[in-house]
């Protein structure tokens, strides 16, 4: 589940039990724009890489399985999670 403009408390997303929250690391003084939240089942059946980039407000995730993704036979899928902001804006 890809998240934006997410209401962080103390640099941490919503926490759901059933979910692991992925987010990008950031410093007390700034906060991400974007965060996912993978089901804990799929964490165990398929490798997940998450990317983070220099701004808080793109992250990218690379889902890999060697059986396949959703019932096909690609082994590979990127997800990425990109938040608009308007030139000259910070959060």
């Amino acid at each position: 589940m890809a998240l934006q403009d997410i209401p962080f408390w103390k640099n941490c997303p919503p926490v759901f039990h059933i979910y692991k929250g992925v987010f990008p690391h950031a410093p007390d003084s700034y906060t991400p724009w974007v965060a996912t939240n993978i089901h804990k089942w799929l964490l165990g059946v398929i490798s997940i890489l998450p990317l983070f980039f220099e701004k808080g407000d793109l992250m990218a995730e690379n889902f890999h399985s060697p059986d396949g993704l959703f019932d096909t036979s690609h082994n590979l899928f990127h997800l990425y999670n990109a938040y608009s902001i308007p030139s000259g804006h910070h959060k």
